[in-house]
Order: structure tokens, then C-alpha cells, then sequence
């Protein structure tokens, strides 16, 4: 049955909180005056605010060409910066990474980021 053919329904509050079993229950709040269109864009601004972020710390923390990735993650970390959205800023950014090993052991040491070309200012397209 279709059902867009009336009124939009108001939008409904609720949050998230612990239950007593150790799960999450939703606490509903009943209806909302905001714009649902307009809470989700502002989703989206913070989240490309975010990235926004995340990209120029990388820009920064890879001004010599390389640096160390624990290092870079805890920077990042440091300043509130999330691993998905270093992350995110690193693959938009074109940043790599390659492996350290121990050249008599063999043993994975660590990550180093690398610009392919050297710092770009702009995500890629």
C-alpha cells in the first residue's frame, strides 16, 4: 500500500539508553517540531566538517613527505579525530602507507604514510 500520498507525518524524538540486560533500548520522546530534511543535513555538514578536519591534520602531520602511522593515529586521536575519518581523509587525500619490517627478523614493524607525489591541498576527484 502506498502512503505518501497524505501529509508528512511529524517527526518522532527518542534516544538511546541502557537497558537493564546490558543492551541499548530506545527512550521515546513523542513528536518533534524539526524538520527530519533538516536534521539530516546538519548530519551531514558535521560529518564533512569532520573530514574536513581529518584532512588538514593529514596535511600537516605528512608535511615532510612520510611520517610514522602509530604516531599520525595518535595524533589524530590527541585531537578527536576518529580512525574511520583519518581514514576517510587519508584515501580522499591519496595518502599510502607501506610496511616497515626488521631486516634481519623479517618481523611487520609498523605502517609509514606516504604522499605518492608529495602534499596535495585538494581531496581527489
Amino acid at each position: 500500500m502506498k502512503s505518501n500520498y497524505g501529509a508528512r507525518p511529524r517527526a518522532l524524538e527518542f534516544s538511546l539508553m541502557p537497558a537493564r540486560n546490558g543492551s541499548v533500548r530506545l527512550d521515546w520522546h513523542g513528536e518533534s517540531d524539526e524538520d527530519p530534511d533538516a536534521a539530516a543535513a546538519s548530519a551531514d555538514e558535521f560529518t564533512a566538517e569532520k573530514l574536513a578536519d581529518a584532512r588538514e591534520y593529514l596535511t600537516r602531520a605528512l608535511g615532510s613527505g612520510e611520517a610514522d602511522g602509530d604516531a599520525v593515529a595518535r595524533g589524530a586521536r590527541n585531537l578527536g579525530i576518529s580512525a574511520k575519518s583519518l581514514q576517510r581523509a587519508r584515501k580522499d587525500l591519496g595518502i599510502t602507507y607501506r610496511r616497515e619490517q626488521n631486516r634481519k627478523t623479517g618481523e611487520f614493524t609498523g605502517v609509514i604514510f606516504v604522499w605518492p607525489k608529495g602534499p596535495k591541498s585538494e581531496p581527489r576527484s
